[in-house]
């Protein structure tokens, strides 16, 4: 019965050879779809803990967000004798990020580098009498080779 002019549907008829290579040439567009959406999302890696979920940023492409300011205490003055310099870093720092942002500001190579997370505190307004939180932090260590000094003007 021919309804609008309509008669049969022509069928299309392949081979299995041809029917694998219209699968792979779909399997293809969908990869390169999935490297195109990853290509454009920015650099971060997340980790489930728990009920929350965190994200670490990874600072390959802005090195200068990384060290905050050198911190300059008692203690960070007295191992500077050593070679060794403490800086503020951002939360989200990892070790590597540290030694590239040293390598380009200071022109230095380090030699080993550790991170120490600063924990948040409670803090007591004096005016108002109400109580609040400092905000957490992460210093971070770096050692450097003999001979190799790092001014802070």
């Amino acid at each position: 019965m021919a309804l609008f002019g309509k008669d049969k549907k022509e069928e299309k008829t392949t081979t299995p050879e041809e029917k694998v290579v219209e699968k792979k040439a779909e399997k293809t567009a969908q990869t390169e779809t999935v490297s195109a959406k990853k290509e454009k999302q920015p650099f971060t890696v997340s980790k489930r803990k728990g009920r929350r979920q965190t994200t670490t940023t990874r600072y390959t492409d802005n090195l200068d967000k990384v060290l905050i300011r050198p911190r300059i205490t008692e203690k960070a003055t007295d191992v500077t004798a050593s070679r060794t310099y403490v800086f503020e870093v951002a939360v989200h720092a990892t070790k590597k990020d540290v030694e590239n942002a040293v390598k380009e500001y200071y022109k230095v190579t380090p030699r080993k580098v550790n991170l120490v997370k600063i924990p948040r505190k409670k803090r007591m307004n004096r005016r108002t009498r109400k109580a609040g939180m400092s905000s957490l932090g992460k210093k971070a260590y770096v050692y450097l080779k003999d001979g190799d000094t790092i001014e802070f003007v």
